[in-house]
């Protein structure tokens, strides 16, 4: 299994993962934390990409967190944008990601229909169901 250890700011580079997240105990959160915490924040705080991965909802800082997401999609080296249920303040931000044209990952749950605008970028599509799909 890979090497997988704690980074904090300034460690590494920022991979800022935008979708969304819903309410404690929800579908929408069990599906988001699973695929922040199993997926996406086990392959990319290994020792091989040493991203430090956050999420708004880990963010403690004081201030607008509206500002703060803002900042963190245009500046981070990485975004990974869950398209999963077509939320629209996912969407939103990757619009802003987009802007910036810097690497952003597009994933969403298996079956998810993609809107027109978006169909065509390359998407990875997981099912945290099938231990072979993640």
């Amino acid at each position: 299994m890979a090497n997988i250890k704690k980074l904090t700011e300034g460690d590494g580079p920022l991979c800022f993962v935008v979708g969304p997240i819903g309410k404690d105990g929800s579908v929408e959160r069990k599906h988001s934390d699973m695929l922040l915490n199993a997926i996406i924040k086990h392959v990319l705080q290994n020792e091989e990409f040493n991203y430090v991965v956050r999420r708004a909802d880990e963010d403690a800082d004081p201030g607008m967190i509206g500002d703060r997401v803002i900042s963190d999609i245009i500046n981070a080296e990485l975004v990974v944008a869950d398209l999963t249920d077509l939320n629209p303040n996912a969407f939103y931000e990757l619009g802003i990601r987009h802007s910036t044209q810097k690497p952003t990952i597009h994933i969403a749950r298996a079956g998810t229909a993609l809107p027109f605008d978006t169909v065509a970028h390359r998407t990875i599509f997981v099912d945290l169901t099938d231990w072979q799909s993640i």
